[in-house]
């Protein structure tokens, strides 16, 4: 029997819910690209970007997620509609065509791996452990069923961090059974880490329809170029970038950094929205001082971005923070502030840069701080950073977080000014 019929054979058998489609992809295209996409995690960012991205590229996406309401309504409506709001003025996308499964399913999901040309997750860094098992075991067996010259994919970690990818990566190569085969994916699967950018509010552009989000016109989607081991489906909307380094700290420095700034102070004023944060005189002078601060160390240490471009990158920002059609909320923007103050996160990393040179990083400092007196209820790790300060104080919760010692001068600057923001408020 030729390979490509055994293949659709066994295939059919393990997984008949997708056989139809691969079957007629293995006796009419011949080469056995699927233009198929999965996107493992259907929330904003799966929905508003990726979703996008993909279905604007002609490729047909099947969200996964644990939510089986999601799930549902995905079946149900088939598609969703994207309001894109930018200072001009909003318009409306329809993204239609989909499909997808629940996560949970472990023979549809090993099915969907198989088939697949790309993987995406966007899912939140801490629940890439979930997933990555079922991750490993699609990998397996599609390099069983799939011929060698057709088995390269491509596993896209669109998370909000650096490395994401390689973390994945890692997480999925400790749950194949043995050096074998994590030899076998190492040399067949691709891992490239991305940038990922893109604002996307907790809002529904119509109430009407379960699925509609809303977004901003900018977005931003980079691919290690040098990571890739074989060829990557040519995708308009994504960036196969040589500088991904770069990308992703110019990123998470001055666009991360500064919006976790207008978040926190936002918050603490009362202000609903992060353009209305920005309203405020001090607010924005914080925004801009810390730009400035970032600015410098990403000229320094990337000399691939001049001067010149990152003061235009940075602008474009402010524009984007200023967006009033996003109504955007500090809560959204400023959760998990214990990840945000974290060593090698958007505040505490450029400070310490900073330090190094010589340079006084007084606005990250101040972001810290209100990193550092961001008392949402409703967030669990705001909760649990309160509860650290009020069981050991300022000064050991700083350390605890950050990693930096209790005389280092980024904690001493932090304990200082949180100390006098607490009697000043």
């Amino acid at each position: 029997m030729p390979i490509r019929e055994k293949f659709a054979l066994v295939y059919c058998q393990k997984y008949d819910h997708y056989f139809t489609r691969v079957y007629l992809t293995v006796l009419y295209d011949g080469r056995m690209k699927t233009n198929e996409v999965l996107q493992i995690g259907a929330g904003n960012i799966g929905r508003a970007l990726v979703g996008e991205v993909m279905y604007q590229a002609g490729l047909h996406v099947t969200f996964a997620d644990v939510n089986h309401q999601l799930i549902n309504e995905i079946k149900n409506e088939r598609g969703y509609p994207v309001q894109v709001v930018s200072l001009d003025g909003a318009r409306q996308r329809y993204i239609d065509g989909i499909d997808a499964i629940s996560s949970l399913d472990e023979v549809a999901m090993i099915g969907a791996i198989v088939e697949a040309d790309i993987v995406t997750t966007a899912v939140g860094v801490a629940v890439l452990p979930k997933v990555a098992p079922i991750i490993a075991k699609g990998l397996i067996e599609r390099i069983k069923l799939r011929p060698l010259d057709e088995i390269h994919v491509v596993v896209v970690a669109c998370e909000n961090v650096e490395k994401n990818t390689e973390t994945l990566r890692d997480l999925v190569l400790a749950e194949l059974p043995d050096d074998e085969w994590r030899s076998k994916v190492l040399g067949q699967v691709s891992f490239p880490n991305c940038a990922v950018d893109r604002i996307v509010p907790n809002a529904h552009s119509n109430p009407e329809h379960p699925l509609a989000v809303v977004t901003e016109d900018y977005y931003q989607l980079a691919v290690d170029r040098t990571a890739l081991i074989g060829p990557m489906p040519e995708i308009p909307g994504i960036d196969l970038v040589d500088n991904l380094d770069a990308i992703l700290a110019q990123k998470l420095f001055t666009l991360n950094g500064a919006h976790a700034a207008a978040a926190y102070w936002g918050y603490l004023k009362g202000y609903r929205t992060i353009d209305q944060a920005m309203g405020d005189p001090n607010i924005m002078a914080l925004v801009r001082g810390l730009m400035d601060e970032v600015g410098k160390i990403i000229v320094r240490h990337y000399p691939n971005i001049s001067a010149e471009e990152q003061k235009l990158y940075s602008e474009k920002i402010i524009r984007r923070f200023m967006n009033p059609y996003l109504n955007d909320d500090p809560v959204r923007v400023g959760r998990d502030p214990i990840r945000k103050l974290g060593a090698e996160d958007r505040l505490i990393k450029p400070a310490l840069l900073g330090l190094e040179v010589g340079e006084t990083p007084a606005n990250l400092c101040m972001a810290i701080i209100g990193g550092l007196r961001f008392r949402n209820s409703k967030d669990i790790q705001a909760v649990r950073l309160q509860r650290e300060i009020e069981q050991t104080g300022i000064d050991m919760s700083v350390t605890a977080i950050t990693g930096l010692a209790k005389v280092h001068p980024i904690s001493r600057i932090v304990t200082s000014g949180y100390r006098l923001a607490e009697i000043m408020s």
